[in-house]
């Protein structure tokens, strides 16, 4: 991450490349009207879901706990009772962690945030969040550790 650039909502420090917040899903930049809701194609997107990463507008995004989410009512309860414990950039590589903390008993679940055709046109990194129950995030953190699992995300290579 770039030092010194925050999300103006939530204060989390986010890329250059980063056109929405991974935090709280706010749009970073408000002057942006080129960033569509994928319902509602007439309508701006002001955020993305915290989740799986698709474009919302004010009608069919939701605040929950400072973060949103879409209306995929599954994403309440990740976004509440789950946590990230790896961001990378290919669905290969999210496979890959999310079978092996599976092989090892950490229920696990990735959301590829380039899923929706929308954020297809915006000039962002690819990245893949992978998602565990928040009581085993320390074990699977540590698990990954062990399996030499963990990637390097596209903006710290480049450091």
């Amino acid at each position: 991450m770039t030092p010194g650039r925050s999300c103006a909502a939530c204060r989390t420090n986010v890329s250059d490349a980063d056109v929405f917040c991974l935090s709280c899903g706010r749009l970073l930049d408000e002057t942006r009207d080129d960033v569509r809701c994928e319902q509602h194609p007439e309508d701006v997107a002001r955020a993305a879901c915290v989740v799986c990463g698709r474009p919302v507008c004010s009608r069919c995004g939701r605040q929950v706990h400072g973060a949103t989410v879409c209306d995929d009512p599954g994403h309440e309860s990740i976004n509440a009772e789950w946590r990230i414990v790896a961001e990378v950039a290919s669905p290969f590589e999210a496979d890959l962690i999310i079978r092996n903390l599976s092989l090892n008993g950490i229920p696990a679940s990735g959301f590829d945030q380039h899923a929706h055709p929308s954020r297809l046109l915006l000039d962002e990194p690819s990245r893949v969040l992978v998602y565990v129950p928040a009581d085993r995030h320390a074990m699977a953190t540590s698990l990954l550790d062990d399996l030499d699992l963990r990637f390097e995300s596209p903006e710290s290579s480049e450091q």
